[in-house]
């Protein structure tokens, strides 16, 4: 019994210790370090800088006043979904002509035509692969302050990756204990809920790997950029940060989870039960949509320092559109608003149901006829709103993205 105490006393001490919190912000700082900087961030070597940021310096050999040699006209991904980029090339093709000559004959001059051999220039459409671009024209730095100097808004991009992995990392622990003071003030004194968490857990997890997998095989087959412009071997890094985001929402959505069940037991005539309850399912769903508007926020700042990239300015010039667009960006936040919902609306609308069982039946007027405006369907569509913060910042962000541009 007094082994239990102590396991007890200990995990409180755990989670509401401010120097465990301390140390989870550091480890989230050092993560969101080196998911940018990779192995560098542990050079502490002064005497060789190193840049891990460099981009493409697409110049192309062309005579002088050929405004067409060098034209991108195509910008798209090969079958193994790496960088593939048409052009056109200045050349030069044997031709073969006629040209009039004089010759002598019999003492007098006569005109002929003669075959002359020559090279012509010309332009033709040639294709380059992202091997190629990364051999013959990748531009490096000797710092990544360098490179920050004629890309200022990749250090936006930067901080804020890193203050998203901060926040995911303090918030771990209080959400996990924030989840068992709801079961503790709500749930059953006698029933054990470690096993249901778990299966929560392990649920939520499953459900956000097979929502991520379908994105991929579906519509975000191929990413809609290549990190290879900016950042070089970032993709893998990338996927550690994609797992790192879906940990960090399962504390939130297994709260959800246990909020949905936890008003299943709860009768319309506890009001005050139900409106505390309601007001832990506030605190999850304002976690959630901070975390996912950080998602939006700075996959906006990506976009908007990729499109200034020289090579991808060059781009969008010659092919009269960017191929990085803003509007990824707000199908991204379309998707994640998506996702809060499924796990928010049920529980949202469960409590809704029973504070209108508590407050009142379903109105009629006079003549016994239901209400003209079904206040169910005004509530679903008010929780919908309030799941779609990603969709919202993401709007924002891409029309800021624009107006700076």
């Amino acid at each position: 019994m007094e082994n239990k105490t102590d396991k007890k006393s200990f995990k409180t001490t755990l989670f509401q210790s401010p120097y465990v919190l301390i140390l989870l912000g550091v480890l989230g700082f050092l993560t969101g370090h080196i998911i940018i900087f990779g192995a560098d961030a542990f050079n502490l070597s002064t005497n060789t800088p190193k840049a891990v940021f460099s981009e493409i310096n697409f110049t192309p050999k062309c005579p002088p006043k050929d405004s067409l040699c060098g034209k991108i006209i195509s910008f798209e991904s090969d079958s193994s979904n790496k960088l593939l980029i048409g052009y056109l090339a200045h050349d030069s093709i044997a031709k073969t002509r006629k040209v009039k000559d004089t010759l002598r004959q019999n003492g007098k001059l006569d005109t002929v035509f003669v075959l002359q051999n020559y090279y012509a220039d010309t332009v033709t459409q040639t294709l380059i692969s992202q091997a190629v671009l990364d051999k013959e024209y990748r531009k490096n730095y000797s710092s990544d302050i360098d490179f920050f100097r004629y890309n200022p808004t990749f250090t936006l991009w930067v901080v804020f990756i890193i203050a998203m992995l901060v926040v995911w990392f303090i918030a771990f622990l209080p959400l996990i204990y924030f989840n068992s003071t709801i079961l503790k003030e709500f749930g059953k004194p006698n029933e054990k809920y470690a096993t249901q968490t778990r299966g929560y857990t392990a649920f939520t997890i499953a459900v956000l790997l097979f929502f991520h997998w379908i994105l991929i095989q579906s519509f975000m087959d191929s990413t809609p950029f290549s990190t290879f412009l900016f950042l070089k071997g970032f993709d893998t890094r990338f996927v550690a940060m994609n797992i790192l985001g879906i940990l960090a929402a399962t504390p939130v959505f297994v709260g959800m989870m246990h909020v949905y069940k936890l008003s299943s037991g709860i009768t319309a005539s506890e009001t005050d039960t139900i409106d505390r309850l309601k007001e832990k399912l506030k605190v999850l769903l304002l976690f959630i949509s901070i975390n996912f508007s950080f998602v939006m926020v700075t996959t906006a700042l990506l976009y908007n320092s990729i499109n200034k990239l020289a090579f991808v300015a060059k781009v969008s010039a010659d092919l009269k559109f960017s191929p990085i667009h803003n509007d990824f960006v707000v199908a991204y936040g379309a998707v994640y608003s998506i996702l809060i919902a499924i796990f928010y609306i049920p529980s949202a609308i469960k409590i809704y149901s029973l504070r209108q069982e508590a407050i009142a039946p379903i109105a009629t007027d006079a003549q016994g006829k239901g209400l003209k405006f079904d206040a169910t369907i005004k509530t679903v569509l008010g929780e919908i709103l309030k799941s779609s913060a990603p969709l919202a910042t993401s709007i924002i962000a891409s029309l800021l993205g624009l107006f700076f541009q």
